[in-house]
């Protein structure tokens, strides 16, 4: 898709005015090179430290954790369960501990207890995503939530969303970390 985008740029940047030209393309180098300078210098990862900590805290021996899109096993192990992320099997480590990394609501359904933690990250948006809250909601109790956004340490990209977000240019969704523990009714 970037192809067609470039020639569609490049087309309209030419039938422009001359000045008007020179101040466009001043202004799209400029944020391409602000934008650059931001993702090389700045490390932006997600919060499963965070997560995990809060999780260790709180959660109970009997409770049930269910983590959404399996592969988000990987880095919360990493964080919650170093012995289970050493594994040769981190799927079959983190079941016998109670820890459940699910793609599909059935997965979940089969998955018995009275105490869940759901932990949802980046496809929040998606299909199943919404049944399995649905699901929850419609079965279950909510406790408690949390969440944790993106961990960004550069002022210039607070200061642009806060900008921007501010005065409803555009709203900028970040990859979050969600948290929810739900009990039976």
């Amino acid at each position: 898709a970037s192809l067609p985008l470039y020639i569609l740029i490049s087309k309209s940047l030419f039938s422009m005015e001359a000045k008007s030209r020179a101040i466009l393309i001043l202004v799209l180098v400029f944020l391409s090179l602000t934008t650059l300078f931001v993702q090389q210098n700045t490390v932006t990862k997600d919060s499963w430290n965070k997560a995990a900590e809060y999780l260790q805290e709180n959660y109970q021996q009997n409770d049930k954790i269910i983590i959404i899109n399996s592969y988000e096993v990987l880095p919360f192990s990493y964080y919650f369960n170093k012995e289970c992320f050493q594994s040769n099997d981190i799927y079959a480590c983190s079941n016998d501990r109670n820890i459940y990394p699910v793609n599909t609501l059935k997965e979940i359904k089969e998955i018995s207890g009275n105490n869940f933690w759901l932990i949802v990250s980046r496809d929040v948006h998606n299909e199943e995503t919404k049944e399995v809250l649905n699901y929850f909601n419609d079965n279950y109790k909510k406790v408690e939530s949390r969440e944790y956004l993106l961990n960004q340490n550069s002022g210039l990209s607070k200061s642009m969303e806060n900008y921007l977000r501010g005065n409803n240019i555009i709203q900028l969704k970040f990859n979050r970390i969600r948290i929810l523990h739900f009990q039976k009714k």
